[in-house]
């Protein structure tokens, strides 16, 4: 039975690469190309490759690079003060923003504080969660991912 494929939305540019390893055995890669829209998440080489040949149109870029420095702050800004208020652990990582940006050469980098959304199951008290904004890449913008080389001369 042949099944009409019309998107795959991945949750990785791993399982994506899989989606259009089978798809292109069943109707090559222009077929992919121009009628099945892919997307991934995690902005490696293999997603990357895959977006400036043209067969997936996006993955989603959270550089390791700032999480790693926010946490890192945030971890020693915490043994330094355990009672600090949420919006003063926002302006802690707001005071590194230049930082984050070199690292990860994204120029409109956003983060904000979230005091509400992440409730665990034990005693449905809110989790503070610095929440980094993901950046959406394409063929237009690939070459914010390091390693990554835009088609576009």
């Amino acid at each position: 039975m042949l099944i009409a494929v019309g998107a795959v939305l991945a949750p990785n540019d791993g399982m994506a690469d899989a989606a259009i390893t089978a798809l292109v055995d069943k109707g090559g890669m222009n077929n992919i190309r121009d009628n099945i829209f892919i997307t991934g998440q995690d902005a490696i080489k293999l997603g990357t490759d895959h977006i400036i040949d043209g067969a997936q149109k996006m993955t989603v870029y959270k550089p390791d690079s700032v999480a790693g420095r926010i946490a890192v702050l945030m971890a020693r800004t915490l043994i330094e003060q355990p009672d600090i208020l949420p919006s003063d652990m926002e302006k802690a990582v707001a005071g590194i923003r230049d930082e984050l940006i070199e690292a990860s050469g994204i120029l409109d980098l956003e983060f904000k504080m979230d005091t509400e959304q992440y409730r665990p199951f034990v005693n449905g008290k809110p989790v503070n969660t610095l929440l980094v904004t993901p950046v959406s890449i394409t063929k237009q913008n690939v070459s914010l991912v390091p390693g990554a080389v835009s088609s576009k001369k």
